[in-house]
């Protein structure tokens, strides 16, 4: 019979354990990827030298774009802030003037 445990079999390895001539850093990579993770590696491999290029270009557009809108959201609330500030400023400093202008006592 020859039903017994064989630890050769490949059905009994890990994926990465075939390819034992990876450095094992790559090995433990192929051994956490997910199927659809796998599934999209080859979806990407499938799309040639050219589509790869442009996938990375449009990531990085991608990244541009998220960093542009940073920064935009945190200077239009610095804007508003600055605005605001101002406001609240020239109408103190106008109580102020108000105070000397009507003999020195506040209304």
């Amino acid at each position: 019979m020859t039903d017994a445990f064989e630890p050769n079999d490949h059905f009994q390895q890990l994926p990465s354990e075939k390819y034992a001539d990876l450095p094992k850093e790559t090995r433990d990579f192929l051994d956490e990827l997910r199927p659809e993770e796998v599934e999209t590696i080859r979806k990407i491999a499938r799309l040639g030298k050219d589509g790869t290029a442009q996938l990375l270009e449009a990531i990085k557009l991608a990244q541009s774009v998220m960093t542009v809108g940073r920064f935009a959201r945190w200077a239009i609330i610095g804007l508003l802030g600055v605005f605001f500030g101002a406001v609240l400023l020239a109408e103190k400093i106008m109580q102020v003037v108000s105070w000397f202008s009507s003999g020195g006592s506040p209304k």
